[in-house]
Formats: C-alpha cells, sequence, structure tokens
C-alpha cells in the first residue's frame, strides 16, 4: 500500500466554518506563549542566572510550543477536500507528543541539574514515547487502535512525573501550576475522547489545551525564577 493510498483512508471531521474559525483562533492566541517562554530563557540566560542546560530545556519547551499551536492553527485552515488537510490533521496529532515531551524536558534538565536521577529517566522515557507515538501516528493513523493507544500515551506521558515520584523534587508553587496544567490537560483529552462524535467539543479541546499550556507554562517558568 502506498503511502498516498492510506492518507486517502484517513477521515477528516466535517467541522462547520464557524468551528473552524473558532479552532483557528482559540489557537492562535498560544503561539505568543511560545515566544513568551524562548524570550524568558534568552533573558535570563544573557544575565547569568540560568545555565546553557537550563535555556535549552526552555527553548526546546517554546519550539514545542509554537510547532503544537502551529500545526493545529494550519491544519484547520485548510479545506477538508485536500489531501493536505489528511497530511496536517497526522501532523496535528503527533505534535501533541512533542508538546507533552517538550514541555518535560526543562523540568527534566531542572530536576538532572539538582543531581536527581529521576529527572534523566523520565527524559529518556519521554523521548521514547514521544517517538513511538509519532512514528504510529505517521504510519497507522488510519488504525483506529492507534488513535486509542495515542490517548493513552498521551496520559501515561502527562503523568509519568507523578508515577516516578519526581514531583517531589519541585517547589510547591512550580508543581501545584504543573499539576493543575495536568489535570486541565486530562480532562481535555477525556472529553474529546468521549465526545468525538460531537464535533463542537473539538472546540472545546482546544480551550483546555490553551489553557493547560498557560497553567504550565506559569509553573515551568516558576522553576527558572
Amino acid at each position: 500500500m502506498s503511502y498516498y493510498t492510506l492518507l486517502t483512508q484517513i477521515k477528516v471531521p466535517p467541522y462547520s466554518k464557524k468551528q473552524e474559525l473558532f479552532n483557528v483562533i482559540s489557537h492562535l492566541l498560544g503561539l505568543p506563549l511560545a515566544f513568551y517562554i524562548y524570550l524568558f530563557a534568552l533573558s535570563r540566560y544573557l544575565n547569568d542566572q540560568i545555565s546553557f542546560f537550563s535555556y535549552s530545556g526552555l527553548a526546546i519547551f517554546a519550539l514545542a510550543v509554537f510547532l503544537l499551536y502551529t500545526f493545529s492553527v494550519f491544519y484547520h485552515c485548510l479545506s477538508p477536500t485536500s489531501i493536505n488537510k489528511k497530511i496536517f490533521r497526522i501532523i496535528d496529532h503527533a505534535a501533541i507528543f512533542l508538546l507533552i515531551a517538550g514541555t518535560y524536558t526543562p523540568i527534566c534538565f531542572y530536576l538532572i541539574s539538582g543531581g536527581h536521577p529521576v529527572g534523566l529517566v523520565i527524559f529518556i522515557i519521554e523521548v521514547i514515547a514521544a517517538t513511538l507515538g509519532i512514528l504510529l501516528n505517521v504510519f497507522l493513523f488510519h488504525k483506529d487502535i492507534v488513535r486509542i493507544f495515542s490517548i493513552f500515551l498521551y496520559i501515561l506521558m502527562g503523568w509519568l512525573i507523578i508515577f516516578t515520584g519526581g514531583f517531589s523534587y519541585l517547589d510547591f508553587w512550580p508543581f501545584i501550576f504543573i499539576l493543575i496544567g495536568g489535570i486541565v490537560y486530562t480532562i481535555g483529552v477525556i472529553s474529546y475522547a468521549v465526545g468525538k462524535k460531537k464535533l463542537y467539543f473539538h472546540s472545546i479541546f482546544h480551550i483546555f489545551v490553551l489553557v493547560a499550556t498557560v497553567t504550565q507554562m506559569i509553573g515551568v517558568l516558576l522553576l527558572f525564577s
């Protein structure tokens, strides 16, 4: 089977024009967050307030946020009859793995810098899980089982810092904001999965993602403040 044939098997949800407009605008609002994170990192680094290692982690976080929201905007801007829409649907879902791993990167680097090996363990697991999730979505997105497994993987990756006990090394307020963001992301993913036959749930999911990104951004930046 050619990859083009695989793409033709992918179904695109029939969102209305108003729903797509809302989806585009809601995630356009997420793009400035990426620039804010990067400028924060650059400013702290140039003023010798964080190491290059920490700066790199924050820069990766900023890039992950930028890619997630950029791909989402492109996906929702494209014509539903275009093959590019199907391509960007795959990219849109794969970018979620980038966002989760990218959000964890500065947290893991913070833990590693503090002499906590659990940071390296979490980072390695996140990279492996994200790579697996992206490859499955790129090559097997048309399989229902892959989309179901992806939701499971999103949640597993998102709560890894709790499962491994890494949260115990974080300061109180950074942890609280990161935790709240994780809860919001999880509610969003569950509502999206449960309401997948109701198209407006996707717009609600967008709001959950935006709020969770802001909340976790605050938590991560507090770690380096």
